[in-house]
């Protein structure tokens, strides 16, 4: 349509040059004169009224179709901080996030559990190249101190980490750094494809458990050559009010971690955890939050990866590498891999909640563990070998 507008203005403009050379040089050869002031009148009243149809008619098809008034400025073509014009920005910038999808996954007869790496949405608005104009609600800019350079993550600890290219680590850092900054809009160092990204974001989100207002849901902007530039993260509903949230977490995990600090090996002080965990916790399956550690340690109700993460966080404060693992146990499910006096132990806490033997699944073998647990997603690229 705008290029309708920009050929009707483009004719009045034609229409006016021909009628000045029209009538200067062959209408009236003989009578009128660019000289005389009767000329020049007559000349002028002849192309002010064909200025005038011209403007009557571009209004007539602006209120009839509803095109742009005439004289309102165009959006530029949208570029990123590289300069490049073939950025495509997400459609919901500055807007609310959709909620995340749900893949229904079944453990201890059924359970809700959302795969990291499987949520992302994205979408593109075309450049003015292709005759389309791009619009942005809202294009925030991250800061440089919020690039996660000085970040360092010991795979011992974080081994998701350790899977990852050099490129794929430096947006792994940068992603960390954000999430701890409640920064939603992240311009990439570097740009990536939306398959690496996920594995970043699943990396991320599994070895942190304690960034528990993350929401698996997040969308990215991309080129035209499909290199993702630009991420947009969700947080759940303690972003609202995080810093009380944060203190309820702090509270709830501190008192655990005190408790197991009374014995002196790593052992008892997991076996602490673990039965600490399973006495306040009840497992349901609507649990508020509920694949977060906060639905364990403040709700103390939440599904398995719930369980998991709140597991995974007080072993990892109290030194002992503990891991977020996913997989199949009559669903997809998740539980925790520990690593104590060199030796790779299964857990999962939530299966020994209220069973017969509630050390049945602790510290299982993993050739006993392999028979009701297969591994798969990125937790096979970290834990297969």
């Amino acid at each position: 349509m705008k290029h309708i507008i920009r050929f009707l203005r483009l004719i009045k403009a034609g229409l006016v040059i021909l009628c000045i050379l029209i009538i200067s040089s062959a209408v009236f050869p003989g009578v009128f004169s660019w000289s005389t002031e009767e000329g020049k009148a007559h000349i002028q009243e002849f192309v002010d009224n064909i200025k005038d149809s011209a403007d009557k008619v571009i209004a007539d098809i602006s209120e009839k179709t509803g095109w742009f008034e005439n004289g309102k400025q165009e959006n530029p073509a949208s570029s990123d901080r590289t300069g490049r014009a073939d950025y495509k920005a997400p459609e919901d910038i500055g807007k609310e996030i959709s909620e995340p999808e749900k893949n229904s996954q079944t453990a201890n007869g059924g359970e809700n559990i959302e795969a990291a790496n499987r949520t992302e949405n994205s979408s593109t608005i075309e450049s003015e190249k292709d005759g389309i104009d791009i619009e942005i609600g809202k294009d925030i800019k991250i800061s440089t101190d919020n690039t996660g350079e000085k970040a360092i993550f010991d795979i011992l600890y974080y081994p998701y980490y350790g899977i990852l290219t050099a490129d794929e680590q430096i947006l792994y850092e940068q992603l960390y750094e954000n999430i701890l900054k409640y920064n939603t809009d992240i311009d990439l160092k570097i740009t990536t494809s939306a398959d690496a990204l996920a594995k970043v974001f699943e990396a991320v989100y599994n070895d942190h458990p304690e960034i528990f207002w993350l929401d698996t849901s997040y969308q990215y902007g991309y080129y035209s050559s499909g290199e993702v530039a630009k991420v947009i993260l969700s947080f759940n509903e303690t972003a609202q009010y995080i810093e009380q949230a944060k203190a309820q977490f702090d509270r709830a995990a501190e008192k655990i971690i005190q408790g197991a600090r009374e014995f002196d090996n790593a052992f008892d002080k997991e076996r602490y955890v673990h039965d600490t965990l399973n006495e306040l916790t009840d497992y349901n399956e609507t649990a508020p939050l509920n694949q977060s550690a906060y639905s364990a340690l403040v709700g103390c109700s939440s599904v398995c990866a719930g369980y998991s993460r709140a597991f995974q966080y007080l072993m990892q404060q109290l030194g002992i590498p503990c891991y977020y693992c996913v997989g199949y146990a009559n669903g997809e499910h998740a539980w925790n891999i520990v690593y104590i006096d060199g030796v790779y132990y299964n857990v999962d806490v939530s299966w020994d909640d209220g069973a017969a033997n509630p050390y049945e699944y602790f510290n299982m073998p993993e050739e006993e563990f392999r028979l009701t647990h297969s591994i798969s997603g990125l937790s096979k690229s970290v834990f297969a070998g």
